[in-house]
């Protein structure tokens, strides 16, 4: 099968002209400040700032086009009028798209698990703890997938997963609270044990609050960022060396239960991350138990 390249943005992005000439109209003080680049002549040198970094612009590029010109313009320009269709007009394209994604997540999980037989040629138990990142909101997660990114295809090469986020748990404003719950209980729902690293303000309080956090969600772990109060640290510490059993029969309870279909995202369907974080809102203002 040939993989897919034709819905990758970046990819698009980078065989025109037309992006270049963005670019240095856009973002000329980033490029030279970042970069040292003042002039873009060539793909090769689009290449250079890498594809990390243009993932955004691609993304801003689509939308300038997108008001540049009229639907007809951009039919006879690009053979779709609406641009987030590219490399997707039809069902055998969205398949490829979706299998080629697969396929970069897959040889990520084949990478992870020679890792981790290599480290336990040297030492038992070896750990692998990949980081895939934030999973907060559905930019952190549409740009992470385009990375080969997928719990439930990196679960096979590690016992558990980190995911680095923004922002302590707790009250954010009158009834709003943040917290980690739903990337706890789908890395949990989806065979692979969770460690949340957080960054943002620490207190006491906060971080008694993400520890419980961890703890309520039967079987994950948070990690701190930093050695601020170590007090908390070891009364959570001799909570477990107490209970080495506490996880062990372990099954959820919930009233609802949250189908969390990440590889919808491979298909493009961004609505689905939309009606996830909705759902997630109302249950949580309802005090409604659930589970992924």
């Amino acid at each position: 099968m040939e993989l897919s390249w034709q819905a990758d943005r970046v990819s698009w992005a980078r065989t025109r002209a037309e992006f270049r000439e963005f670019l240095l109209q856009e973002k000329a003080a980033e490029l030279k400040e970042r970069f040292g680049v003042t002039g873009l002549g060539s793909m090769q040198e689009v290449n250079f700032l890498g594809n990390g970094y243009l993932k955004r612009p691609a993304g801003e590029f689509l939308a300038y086009l997108a008001g540049k010109y009229p639907a007809a313009e951009r039919h006879r320009r690009f053979g779709v009028e609406n641009l987030r269709d590219l490399g997707l007009e039809t069902p055998e394209q969205r398949l490829g798209w979706f299998e080629t994604q697969r396929f970069w997540a897959w040889s990520i999980a084949e990478n992870l698990i020679r890792l981790q037989r290599s480290g336990e040629r040297v030492k038992k138990p070896f750990l692998v703890l990949p980081n895939w990142g934030a999973l907060r909101t559905i930019l952190n997660v549409d740009g992470r997938r385009q990375d080969a990114k997928n719990v439930e295809e990196w679960r096979r090469g590690c016992v558990w997963m980190m995911f680095e986020e923004d922002g302590m748990p707790g009250l954010l404003a009158r009834g709003i609270y943040h917290d980690f719950l739903r990337q706890y209980k789908y890395a949990l729902a989806a065979g692979v044990r969770p460690v949340v690293l957080p960054y943002g303000k620490q207190t006491a309080t906060t971080l008694e609050l993400a520890h419980a956090e961890a703890a309520a969600s039967g079987g994950g772990a948070y990690a701190q960022g930093g050695y601020r109060f170590p007090e908390v640290r070891r009364r959570w510490r001799a909570l477990y060396e107490r209970h080495p059993g506490l996880f062990e029969g372990y099954e959820p309870y919930a009233e609802v239960a949250v189908a969390h279909l990440f590889n919808q995202v491979h298909y493009e369907n961004g609505a689905h991350l939309l009606h996830l974080h909705q759902l997630k809102r109302a249950l949580d203002a309802g005090h409604i138990l659930f589970d992924s």
